[in-house]
């Protein structure tokens, strides 16, 4: 039993490191990662623990009796099919939040998360700067910016999960994660700066002003941190 459940446990945990892999590859075959997660998050078991280990029990059922009443409002919805697409996609947003929330995970493992989903970020652009130089040596005078550079994601979608990795790297390097090694934390600081450049390339308004709130707000925060300790 006790080797049953370290198998379901890694593979839980790979499960888990596909679908974060795979958010700014190819957001096909996310719902499909999802479900192979949830297959093994529920093989599992453990679910007094799993309940033990989400904090706000009142959000947790807030969140279950509104999905519901969604689930029922179907029941008087004069359009089926999109009160079914409507209830899809408030299914991921209550999904992700409950599997996480009940997911026992070291520091370590989550640290493994994070890392995974910035190796996935410089994967995507590695593959989209690959098509831009292509398209370029082809074509010379062909566009480079925003749907032309973003071609696995939708231009706004790809610079939030660049903002993101943005700042996971940042935490890394606050918090001295991988870092021990010079060469790393050298990496994670040309990350930084190559990710900030995408952002300019994938040219996305909400992006650029995200991105600039975001970085802003770490820096304000870590000056008043800096000036009270």
């Amino acid at each position: 039993m006790q080797r049953y459940n370290t198998i379901i446990s890694k593979l839980s945990y790979c499960s888990l490191l596909f679908v974060v892999i795979l958010l700014p590859l190819f957001r096909k075959l996310v719902p499909y990662s999802i479900g192979l997660w949830v297959i093994f998050w529920l093989l599992e078991g453990r679910f007094k623990e799993r309940f033990a280990l989400i904090k706000n029990k009142f959000l947790f059922w807030l969140m279950i009796g509104f999905y519901l009443l969604h689930a029922i409002g179907l029941l008087y919805s004069d359009n089926l099919n999109s009160g079914l697409f409507d209830l899809e996609v408030k299914f991921s947003l209550l999904l992700m939040p409950v599997l996480f929330a009940g997911t026992m995970l070291s520091i370590e493992k989550f640290n493994g998360i994070l890392l995974t989903f910035v190796l996935g970020n410089i994967v995507s652009l590695l593959i989209c700067s690959s098509g831009i130089v292509i398209n370029l040596i082809i074509c010379p005078k062909t566009d480079i910016l925003y749907q032309s550079f973003s071609i696995l994601l939708h231009p706004s979608y790809f610079s939030m999960y660049i903002i993101m990795a943005i700042v996971i790297l940042l935490y890394f390097l606050q918090n001295k994660i991988y870092t021990k090694n010079t060469i790393v934390f050298y990496s994670f600081i040309i990350l930084i700066i190559g990710f900030v450049f995408s952002l300019y390339m994938i040219s996305s308004k909400a992006g650029i002003i995200t991105g600039f709130i975001v970085l802003a707000i770490i820096f304000i925060f870590n000056i008043f941190k800096f000036k009270y300790t």
